[in-house]
């Protein structure tokens, strides 16, 4: 039985990650810090939690923890929450360490083994644990965007933004590795994002653009400087520009309102989750709300000497995009970017966490951010910028240090800029501020920058089978066989001409490449065909934009009515049998629809069906003898009755014919009559019929009595 533990211990910097190899104890140490007033909660516990789940996501049935919030307005400062554990089959054993200062207030297949473990006891597939959880999380204040409190989360009674840190876990299992699924939930009013959930009553509010979707959430609390729509006017906008890679499918963004005296204007933590103050302003240089959404953009595995560039590059960029946005003059742009300048900095070395003073990695990292930036691009005639130096930096799995960002540095523009790098960031040496004339020789006319999308607006998914070859703007369920014939439109937003080579993945393997040339503004569509063979889900990507793609066997189709020409057939003669047959209503259907007589296969017919069609099929049965047949198509069937054919009456005679020559005629017709209802041997298919007893004894009864007729006349 392989086996395997994992404790993410809480509140602890120090420890670090091991893991055992299969078969024995396997122990992972994740380390977590408690959130700086930077504007980013890094390091967090739910990063912990994170990473625990990565080393081990191989099996498609995990355990999976809920925490579910609740309010407890008689007790401000704290919130509920129950821990739901889900437990695959093949977990022979569960551990939960809970966070420090819980208290426990119920269990249902958990009992307690230490202060803070709790172990499963085997009953039930989803154990719980209720506990109260201090909510409140406080900081200096020191910070990019310092408020004049010190709550980074906190809980006021009515209503609450929290973090909740989740219990850390430990667990044995068979066979394959078994991996750890989290979510947040909120029941009653309230809404949850990854690691961040507001309780109490709010309005959300929604836009998707550029493959991401964002979440306002505005509590009832909350009054909004800028209006909801135009927050997301922005996030949208700067989705568009900012093109570093690493863009959530999901940003969930709370207002936070006013009456609580925080410590800083905004906070993100995780992926993409993140509040800021409700009343701080859209239209400045500084603006908090870009400032925390790109944050949310970074991916950055940062080393000591390189740590500089989480809030370096988020104040660079939070100005740079606010000036392209039309929401501030280049003159804000340039005060805001000028502040890396001040005498105050001057002792400051980047690469050196220990000699910054207050905000200096943000304001002299801003500072040499944007001059990096304005020297790639005029060291390259505007055909690369820092961007790219951003991007390579995202896409990393290893850390990187300060020598290997020079390098990427280099590689985006040239050696000499590389030098500059390497000498603004491990000496005291600063750049200064540029002026207007100097922006716009370098941003003036934006380098080739190029866009996709999946589809383009003038264009349509093409599905191409054996079922149907149609055009679509959202790609429906396909199922085996099926080829899509994908449209990818590049287009250059730059200011300059310049060159794309663009890969289309399906789960990260590249099948096919898009490349070519444009000119500033100008579009190109190139079609990728692309047969899946498999069922399952793909995730379709083209550069930033991915979409899924859902692929499955064809569904099987059912007879929904059956119908003949007539139900009733005089001696014999054929039937037209005519059958209605449906697929599904989502994806195509295939399959044979059998038609029979009386259980015996007549014919067999293989119907292909487009999502929703109906398709009439017809066949005509011979009914070759007297009875009742049962014709049935699939699982719907019809009774059709062949009755006997019409016989003549003889009409009797007054004759001095013998009477033993009347009988024998009588005899005659009788077994005449007899003989119409038998059954050829062996054929199964033929109707089921009845000897009649009341023909014999009526045929009988009139030969009597012609007999005794004839007596009487004589």
């Amino acid at each position: 039985m392989a086996s395997g533990l994992i404790y993410p211990w809480l509140f602890d910097p120090t420890m670090t990650r091991v893991w055992i190899a299969a078969g024995v104890l396997g122990i992972v140490l994740l380390g977590t810090v408690a959130p700086v007033a930077a504007g980013t909660v890094s390091g967090s516990q739910q990063e912990a939690e994170s990473t625990a789940t990565a080393l081990a996501r191989t099996d498609a049935s995990p355990i999976t923890i809920t925490q579910r919030l609740r309010l407890t307005p008689d007790r401000p400062g704290e919130i509920g929450v129950t821990v739901a554990v889900t437990i695959p089959d093949r977990v022979e054993g569960v551990e939960l360490r809970l966070p420090d200062g819980v208290s426990v207030t119920g269990t249902d297949g958990f009992e307690q083994v230490a202060s803070d473990r709790y172990e499963w006891t085997g009953d039930g597939a989803e154990p719980t644990i209720t506990y109260d959880l201090p909510a409140n999380r406080t900081t200096t204040g020191e910070g990019p965007e310092p408020g004049s409190g010190t709550y980074l989360y906190a809980d006021t009674g009515p209503w609450a933004i929290v973090s909740p840190p989740g219990p850390g876990i430990g667990y044995q299992w068979r066979g394959e590795d078994v991996s750890v699924d989290r979510r947040l939930t909120v029941p009653g009013e309230g809404v949850a994002g990854e690691r961040m959930a507001y309780l109490g009553p709010a309005r959300t509010y929604n836009r998707t653009a550029h493959g991401q979707t964002f979440e306002v959430i505005v509590p009832k609390e909350a009054s909004m400087t800028p209006a909801p729509e135009r927050v997301l006017d922005t996030f949208a906008t700067a989705s568009d520009r900012l093109r570093v890679g690493d863009r959530d499918e999901q940003v969930f963004t709370i207002a936070a309102p006013s009456e609580v005296d925080w410590g800083v204007r905004g906070l993100q933590t995780g992926d993409s989750d993140m509040w800021v103050a409700a009343d701080q302003p859209l239209a400045e240089a500084d603006t908090t709300w870009l400032h925390e959404y790109v944050h949310s953009r970074q991916r950055l595995n940062t080393t000591t000497s390189t740590q500089w560039l989480y809030e370096g590059s988020a104040t660079y960029y939070a100005a740079k995009l606010a000036l392209e946005g039309d929401l501030v003059d280049f003159q804000e742009f340039h005060r805001t970017v000028d502040r890396g300048t001040a005498n105050r900095y001057e002792d400051d070395v980047l690469a050196d966490p220990p000699t910054w003073s207050y905000r200096g990695e943000y304001d002299k990292g801003g500072l040499v951010a944007g001059e990096l930036d304005r020297q790639i691009r005029l060291e390259t005639n505007r055909t690369s910028r820092f961007d790219a130096v951003f991007q390579t930096l995202n896409a990393r799995d290893a850390q990187f240090d300060h020598q290997q960002f020079v390098d990427i540095v280099a590689g985006a523009s040239s050696q000499s800029v590389a030098q500059l790098a390497d000498r603004y960031v491990t000496t005291t040496d600063r750049p200064s501020m540029w002026e207007q004339a100097e922006h716009d020789a370098a941003f003036g006319a934006a380098p080739a920058q190029f866009t996709s999308q999946l589809p383009p607006d003038s264009e349509s998914y093409r599905v191409e089978s054996r079922f149907r070859n149609v055009s679509v703007e959202t790609l429906p369920t396909l199922v085996v066989g099926e080829s899509i014939h994908i449209p990818v439109n590049v287009t250059n937003v730059g200011g300059t001409a310049g060159t794309y080579d663009t890969p289309v993945t399906i789960d990260g393997a590249a099948i096919a490449r898009v490349n070519g040339e444009l000119a500033p503004g100008e579009s190109a569509i190139v079609t990728v065909p692309y047969t899946f063979d498999a069922p399952g889900s793909y995730r379709l990507r083209v550069g930033d934009v991915s979409t899924t793609v859902t692929v499955s066997e064809p569904a099987t189709p059912t007879v929904e009515a059956i119908a003949v020409n007539r139900t009733i057939v005089e001696g014999a003669g054929d039937v037209s049998v005519v059958a209605t047959v449906r697929g599904n209503d989502s994806i195509p259907a295939a399959g044979t629809i059998t038609m029979t007589r009386n259980g015996s296969v007549h014919a067999e017919e293989r119907v292909r069906l487009t999502p929703g069609e109906s398709q009439s099929i017809e066949t005509t049965i011979n009914l070759p003898q007297p009875g009742v047949y049962e014709l049935a198509v699939g699982e719907k069937s019809v009774a059709v009755t062949v009755r006997e054919p019409a016989t003549p009456t003889p009409t009797p005679t007054r004759t001095d014919t013998p009477t033993t020559e009347r009988t024998s005629a009588v005899t005659t017709t009788t077994t005449s009559l007899f003989e119409t209802g038998t059954t050829p041997p062996g054929d199964e298919s033929a109707p089921t019929t009845t000897a009649g007893p009341g023909f014999s004894a009526m045929l009988a009864l009139v030969a009597i009595l012609l007999a005794i007729g004839g007596l009487k006349r004589r």
